[in-house]
Parts: structure tokens; sequence; C-alpha cells
């Protein structure tokens, strides 16, 4: 038993009492105190360039870096990445890099280098750590205030820096394990990973969040290597960044459009550019804060939707999203998009506002006509200009729960029939 003593610096658990069953991540800016920006102006420009990663503003190369410093003082220390690099990337798409011995011939710039001279979606250091660095000066917490480091995802490995929380609990701070997170360049997320247990991101190759790996990860007794035992389990297993995250991001339609002609809803898009793209899912909900239902049955291929039977609130919001044909080195899967939003609220009255036949779309208000079976929840106005009448040309329907008005004085005239049901 190990009492709670307030900001002791020491976790009063040293494991998850039991499986992890959400997927949790921790975007953390608290005494980033050597960055220019505050916590809360560090914390939006996390989340922009989030938003830009997941709509390819911000495209890394498909490519790993790893760095194999440690491995000839504790072997195999980089087999966690190997292990999940393949899987995600291809065995062909990772650059091995080794500075270990680098102050004695004047390479420990080459790490930094690399990944200021190259993008990539995951890079791999392990080294000695402190709380502000990892083999010092081959990657440190200055230089994640300095330079633009353009990778995602980082798995690190060294001493202290896994306590992630120490700058909170001892005064520390530019903690390493969440100063990529601070770093003006592309880095979303980070964990602490070599041996002490190994985590696993295998299943982001075929589409999974990098949330769902930290959880398969943390959940691990045996289906994979864990590497130490002793350490299954812990609440150091903790993932820095956005647990929603993941590996292969589609280019988004653009140019969403919606307008209502009659009771219907027509949608019409620019495709998506990325390659591959197979078709288009839409969506609809009552609000932007309520629950998303797709409406085709299929996927569309065509970059047009009509939604015949539209939501009547007048919170009707419409989301677009690509579909892909995603191939990986771990196989194939249908990849969708970051959904495009367009709010549309739905005209219900109609309202005849000019002078003659009732098929012409120009003598309703907005040029919005009613059609031939008048819904329940809609209305039709009546409401001619003066000395003006509106001549009923086509057979029209009112059904049950719909309204008709004719305003008082003003003249209708049924050349064909008005059916009221």
């Amino acid at each position: 038993h190990t009492p709670n003593v307030p900001d002791d610096g020491y976790w009063d658990q040293t494991v998850i009492p039991s499986p992890a069953e959400l997927q949790v991540g921790r975007i953390d800016m608290h005494a980033m105190t050597g960055f220019a920006l505050s916590e809360v102006e560090l914390t939006r420009q996390y989340l922009n360039k989030n938003h830009a990663y997941r709509h390819k503003i911000i495209n890394p190369a498909r490519r790993a870096l790893l760095n194999t410093h440690l491995d000839s003082s504790i072997p195999h220390t980089s087999a966690v990445a190997w292990r999940s690099f393949a899987p995600m990337l291809g065995s062909t798409n990772i650059a091995a890099i080794n500075t270990n011995g680098c102050s004695g011939n004047g390479t420990c710039h080459i790490f930094m280098d690399s990944l200021q001279a190259r993008s990539y979606l995951w890079t791999y250091m392990a080294g000695g750590g402190t709380d502000t660095s990892c083999a010092n000066p081959v990657m440190s917490s200055s230089q994640c205030i300095n330079l633009n480091l353009n990778t995602i995802f980082m798995q690190l490995y060294g001493s202290y820096f896994v306590e992630w929380a120490k700058g909170g609990i001892t005064g520390t701070t530019n903690h390493l394990l969440r100063a990529p997170l601070a770093n003006a360049g592309m880095p979303l997320a980070t964990c602490w990973t070599g041996g002490g247990p190994r985590w696993y991101f295998h299943h982001m190759g075929l589409g999974e969040s990098i949330g769902f790996s930290t959880m398969q990860s943390q959940n691990n007794t045996g289906i994979y290597d864990p590497g130490n035992n002793q350490l299954l389990g812990g609440v150091h297993m903790a993932l820095m960044g956005d647990p929603s995250l993941r590996l292969h991001m589609v280019y988004p339609v653009t140019q969403l459009m919606a307008t209502q002609t009659e009771a219907m809803v027509h949608l019409n898009w620019t495709g998506s550019a990325d390659t591959d793209i197979i078709g288009y899912n839409v969506y609809q909900a009552d609000s932007m804060a309520g629950t998303f239902q797709k409406l085709n049955a299929s996927i569309l291929v065509a970059s047009t939707y009509t939604d015949s039977i539209p939501s009547l609130s007048p919170g009707n919001v419409y989301m677009v999203r690509a579909v892909k044909s995603e191939i990986t080195p771990s196989g194939s899967y249908q990849n969708m998009s970051e959904g495009v939003f367009i709010s549309k609220p739905v005209v219900t009255t109609f309202t005849f506002s000019g002078d003659g036949a009732w098929s012409i779309p120009g003598k309703w208000m907005n040029s919005l006509k009613p059609p031939a079976t008048l819904p329940a929840g809609y209305t039709i106005i009546i409401d001619p200009v003066a000395g003006g009448e509106c001549m009923l040309d086509i057979p029209q329907h009112i059904a049950s729960g719909a309204t008709f008005i004719l305003i008082p004085g003003k003249k209708l005239v049924l050349a064909q029939d008005l059916f009221l049901h």
C-alpha cells in the first residue's frame, strides 16, 4: 500500500487496476515555458495542426525514421519499432540510422537533420535520458522548441522522461515526452516504449486509431511479446496526444453545396483529389451536435445526392465523406475522409406571391414551388399580388398534416383539381 500524498512525485498506483476500457490520450501543454506561446495558444496550435493533418494539408511521406542508438548496449530495443513500422509502412520504407557514439564522430545532428529535411509518419528514438533529453545532444526539448519536426507519431525510450507528469509535480519544465506536441511542426502523438513493456501499432496499418493500439498494448498479457513482464499494464503506458488519430488520411470533398427544390434537398460537391476513390457517403443530423445517420444505402459514385424526405429540424445539417480503397503493406480496407459539413434548414412554407400559373416557379417566393403532394409539416400560402390571381393549372394534393392557406380577399382559380386529404 502506498499512501496518497499529494504532490509527492510518486504514482499512487503502479498498474492499471483492470483492463483498460477506453482509448485515452493526453494533450497537455502545462509547464512548456520554453515555448514562445502560452499554454492556451500551444493547445490551439496543436488542434490546428491536428485539423491540417486530418485534411491532408499536412501530408507527410508514408515512411518511418528509426534510430538504433541504444541497440548496441541494450540489444533489440528497437524491435518494438521494427515490428510496427513494417506492417504499417513496409520494410522498404524504414530509414534506419545509428547515432551511438556520435559525440566522438560529430554525427549527433543527423537524427534532427533528417526530421527537418524529410517527412515521416513515424519516428523511433531511444537513448540515455533525462526529463528533457534522449541521448543528449541527439534529441532534446530545446530542439523541440527551436526546430520544426516533420513527423506525426513518435516512439521515444529512455530514462526519466517516462514520468510525463513531472512538470506539474517537481517543477520540471518542457518535459520531453510532451514537448513534441508543443512543437510548431507536425508531431501529434508520442509514447514511451522500448522494452518496458513493448507497444504495438500494427493495427493502424488497416485503419485502426492510435488509441486502439494503445489500449491493446496496455491490456497485452501474452498475445504479443510484451518485453519486460514486470511492467505489464503499468500506469506509465500513457499516450500523449489525440487517441482518435489514424495513419492514413484521405483528401476530403470540397465545395459542398445544398439547394432546395420543392420539398427535396439536393447536395453536390467537388470530388476528393485523392487516388483510388471509390465513392462517397452522405450523412444527416438535426444539429451539429446531433447523431449523424448515413442516408445512402450503398456508396455513391456520383458527386451528388438528393434527400427526398429531409428533416424539418431548423438545425438540419449534412456531412459528406469520401471513401477510398486503401492499400497498405498489411492488406486493404475502405478508408473514409474527414467529413465536410453544410447546414441546410428546409423551407417548409411555400408562398405564391406573383400573378398567373401555379406551375411557374418564378411566381412563388424565392422561386420555391411546392411539390405535387405537399407533405405533412409543410404549408402553402396563396397570396398573389394586388389585383392578381393564382391559377391552379396542375393537380395538387395536400397531405394530412399539411396546411393550405388562402389569404382572405385573394383570388385562387381552380383550373385543375385540388385534393385535401
